[in-house]
């Protein structure tokens, strides 16, 4: 084994403690994980775009059954079936419409 010239007699101290290599950055906490709702039942991020949608096509605050059947059928098509609960998102705009106007009507 061959000594380099430069190196010969000198002494080197190691330093445990000390690392040659910065320690990497922490990861960023990851987002939190919305849990699955049971089937039927919206999650917030699903309720709360239905809510942006309804306000978009109805600033005033009223619309009829037919046209709210359409906002929820379209938000459906538009997040690929994720946007609502599947069985909104595979219910045609006319069922919706009379479950709409139903609800409106029923005592509970």
């Amino acid at each position: 084994m061959s000594v380099s010239p430069w190196l010969e007699e000198e002494d080197f101290i190691v330093l445990e403690d000390e690392r040659a290599v910065a320690a990497a950055a922490p990861q960023p906490p990851a987002p939190p994980v919305e849990p699955t709702p049971p089937p039927g039942v919206f999650s917030c991020g699903q309720f709360a775009g239905l809510c942006t949608a309804l306000a978009a096509a109805a600033p005033s605050g009223v619309m009829a059954a037919a046209e709210c059947a359409s906002v929820i059928a379209r938000c459906g098509a538009e997040a690929g079936g994720s946007g609502i609960p599947v069985a909104f998102a595979i219910a045609p705009a006319a069922m919706l419409a009379g479950a709409y106007t139903r609800s409106l009507f029923s005592s509970t």
